[in-house]
C-alpha cells in the first residue's frame, strides 16, 4: 500500500486525478478514461484535441460517445457545431426544463455543459413549431396534386429544352457544312 501512494506522489495534474480516482474507487482504467473523455466532452473540447490529451485512439472516442448517445447521454452530434444536437435531444432538454426556475435551469445547463441562451432558443423553437397551422388532409392532399402537377410540367419542359437544344445543334452543323462547302467551292473557282 505504501508502494502504491509513493507511486501516486510522484504523479501531477489530471494524472493525480485518474490515478486516485483508479485507486479509491477500484475503476478499471478504460472506465476512468471513459469519465474523463465525458468530462472533456462536455467542457466543448472537440475530439481530437481530447485524443490528443489523453492518448487515446480518435475512432475509440468516437464509439464511446456513439455509445453515450445510444445510452440516452445528450452530447453534440457534431463537434464543429455548438448547436450539432439532434431534435429528439434538444426536445429532451425543453421537456426536462419545462418546469425549472432561472438557478434551477443555470444548475441544469451547467451540469449538462450546455449554455441558458441554447436552452432557451430551443424552447422557442419549439413553441414556434407548435403555433405553426397544420394542414387539413384536404390541403395536404391539394397541395401534393400541385407538386405532382408541377412536376410533370418541369418534365415536359425539361424534354422541350432537349428537343431545342438538338435542333440548335443540327442548325450549327448545317452553317458550318455550308460555309465549309462554300469555302471550299470558292477555292476550286480561283485554282
Amino acid at each position: 500500500m505504501q508502494e502504491a501512494w509513493a507511486m501516486l506522489a510522484r504523479l501531477e495534474g489530471m494524472k493525480v486525478l485518474v490515478a486516485k480516482l483508479l485507486w479509491r474507487s477500484g475503476l478499471r482504467l478504460m472506465k476512468a478514461f471513459r469519465l474523463r473523455v465525458h468530462d472533456l466532452d462536455r467542457n466543448r473540447q472537440t475530439v481530437a484535441r481530447i485524443s490528443e490529451e489523453l492518448g487515446i485512439h480518435v475512432i475509440t472516442l468516437y464509439k464511446w460517445r456513439k455509445t453515450w448517445r445510444l445510452q440516452g447521454a445528450m452530447v453534440p452530434a457534431s463537434e464543429k457545431d455548438l448547436e450539432g444536437w439532434s431534435a429528439a435531444d434538444k426536445f429532451k432538454v425543453v421537456l426536462e426544463t419545462a418546469g425549472l426556475n432561472a438557478t434551477e435551469l443555470s444548475a441544469y445547463c451547467q451540469e449538462r455543459g450546455l449554455f441558458f441562451e441554447q436552452v432557451s432558443r430551443w424552447r422557442q423553437t419549439a413553441q414556434d413549431a407548435y403555433q405553426k397551422p397544420v394542414l387539413t388532409l384536404k390541403e395536404q392532399k391539394e397541395l401534393e396534386r400541385l407538386s405532382a402537377q408541377d412536376q410533370r410540367k418541369i418534365k415536359a419542359l425539361k424534354k422541350e429544352l432537349q428537343r431545342k437544344e438538338k435542333a440548335l445543334a443540327k442548325a450549327a452543323a448545317l452553317l458550318v457544312l455550308r460555309k465549309k462547302w462554300e469555302a471550299f467551292c470558292s477555292e476550286d473557282e480561283e485554282g
